[in-house]
């Protein structure tokens, strides 16, 4: 109930955007209460149950208006209590089992309907979730996002960043091309919008770190920090800034 009176105080308030508040959530009461129960297990009473009773409810609710329509008869009540308790069953459980097929298809944040957890701030939202831990996944979101908003500055900067991290990971051929993919899409987002601080730092970052190019690493990390970058970003930059100096002196 705590969180969900601090959503419906964020939305009222309207000052944070959808993925603003996905992110304040996560970090006030912890990632886990983002996700979706399991359609398997123990879990999937969570969606059977409340189907159940209340196809019990209506189950019970025919049931006493056939007796009151009927003479009252061992035979005649017997009847309708097994098709009432079979109706129960069927309806309660093959609700359920629906609810919990299409819960297993979605992703944490997303809802039943689709809704505000497809919008572009709310993918958005999930990818920096998933950018720590599972890089494949928040790639997949990026291009989610891309494509229906193929001119996003953040997606198709973080999308260039994560793959241009991964490909460090190969051989010097599949590094080389994920740097020319990477330097571009950074050029594109700057193309987009110039003064975005996060494309610079990650292209004064590569340039130098996988392209070797000092001098231009030097004008982008710069620029970067005259864009106030967030403070994780800055105190990277700052010291990376150390070593492009030196390598230029």
């Amino acid at each position: 109930e705590s969180i969900r009176a601090e959503v419906a105080r964020q939305v009222g308030d309207g000052v944070r955007t959808d993925d603003e508040i996905v992110a304040y959530v996560a970090e006030r009461f912890g990632g886990q209460v983002l996700l979706v129960p399991r359609a398997t297990g123990l879990d999937a009473l969570v969606w059977i149950l409340p189907p159940l009773i209340t196809a019990a409810l209506l189950g019970a609710l025919w049931l006493a208006f056939r007796r009151w329509q009927a003479p009252s008869d061992a035979t005649t009540t017997r009847r309708p209590l097994l098709v009432a308790l079979a109706l129960v069953v069927v309806v309660g459980v093959g609700g359920g089992v629906l609810v919990a097929r299409q819960s297993g298809q979605r992703l944490p944040l997303q809802t039943l309907t689709g809704g505000i957890e497809d919008s572009t701030a709310s993918l958005l939202a999930q990818a920096r979730l998933a950018s720590g831990t599972d890089v494949a996944s928040a790639i997949e979101l990026y291009d989610r996002v891309l494509a229906t908003d193929p001119d996003n500055v953040e997606a198709i900067t973080y999308r260039a960043w994560l793959v241009m991290l991964s490909a460090r990971q190969f051989d010097e051929d599949l590094q080389r091309q994920a740097y020319g993919a990477s330097v571009a899409a950074f050029g594109r987002a700057l193309e987009l919008e110039p003064s975005y601080a996060d494309a610079l730092c990650f292209l004064g970052i590569v340039v130098f770190r996988d392209g070797g190019d000092a001098e231009s690493s030097r004008e982008f990390l710069t620029r970067c920090l005259a864009g106030a970058p967030p403070a994780e970003v800055k105190g990277l930059v700052e010291s990376l800034l150390v070593e492009v100096e030196a390598a230029l002196d």
